[in-house]
């Protein structure tokens, strides 16, 4: 007895729907397991960010608060960071080649 093509896909119908159903949800769409990687790995990357933007918050805070309690402070941010200098002294900067 034959059997045509025909009739072993209508035996088949629902293994061939599940495996359509998962090819289209695996690799098909918007929603697809590709782009939900590629997110994943875009929310740790930000997530990374998000730590260090709060980091160097945390570390200006503190910087602030030393200005504003220490006089003493506000000369010494002038002096590392803007490389100011009072009349009667000369500055030298260094810089690594690295």
């Amino acid at each position: 007895m034959k059997h045509s093509v025909r009739h072993y896909l209508f035996k088949l119908k629902w293994l061939l729907a599940t495996a359509i159903f998962v090819v289209f949800v695996g690799f098909v769409g918007e929603n697809c397991l590709m782009n939900r990687w590629e997110q994943k790995k875009e929310i740790s990357r930000l997530k990374s960010e998000i730590d260090e933007q709060n980091r160097k918050f945390e570390r200006d805070r503190v910087t602030l608060e030393r200005l504003k309690n220490n006089p003493d402070a506000i000369k010494e941010v002038a002096r590392e960071r803007y490389f100011m200098k009072t009349d009667d002294e000369d500055v030298f900067v260094f810089q690594d080649e690295d």
